[in-house]
């Protein structure tokens, strides 16, 4: 179930609403480390969050690391069909953060965050345990979309516990 605002006691990280890369890389040993980049079937789950039954997507998947450990698993989706100058500029960040190219754009409004306390779908559980890190390591997911006039990019970040020793 997805909630609109998490615990009182949560990270200020989880609920910031700027670029978390631009406040993370403060820390030692900051690195984006890229998982998936390509065009990719997604769940009926995730097809429901996005709010569009299309069939081809491009997905990309990160995990970001603080001093060599994750904290956060994010997964951006947006549709295949029409967003082909997105996609392509989305394959060319790599290892560079979706903020370095949503927040340099004033033409893309970010959503409202959704929060929900544990995600455990099955392919998230299999990406993680590829990069061996264990899923129960994940205390909440925050869900967000950046919407331009003529593409819509579904932003879901898994934070892990690690997160809550870092403070903005």
């Amino acid at each position: 179930m997805w909630i609109k605002k998490p615990q009182n006691n949560i990270n200020s990280l989880v609920t910031y609403r700027k670029s978390l890369t631009s406040r993370l890389k403060r820390h030692n040993l900051f690195k984006i480390k890229l998982v998936s980049n390509k065009r990719s079937s997604i769940t009926s789950y995730e097809k429901n969050l996005y709010g569009i039954r299309a069939r081809n997507f491009f997905v990309r998947n990160v995990l970001i690391e603080l001093d060599n450990q994750p904290v956060i698993y994010a997964k951006t989706i947006t549709q295949y069909k029409h967003s082909r100058d997105l996609i392509s500029k989305l394959k060319n960040l790599k290892n560079r953060s979706l903020g370095s190219f949503v927040f340099n754009k004033s033409h893309y409004k970010r959503s409202d965050f959704r929060f929900q306390q544990t995600n455990s779908n099955n392919n998230l559980i299999k990406i993680l345990n590829k990069e061996n890190i264990d899923p129960k390591n994940i205390f909440i997911t925050r869900l967000s979309f950046f919407d331009s006039s003529s593409n819509r990019i579904l932003l879901i970040e898994n934070f892990m516990k690690k997160i809550n020793q870092y403070e903005l």
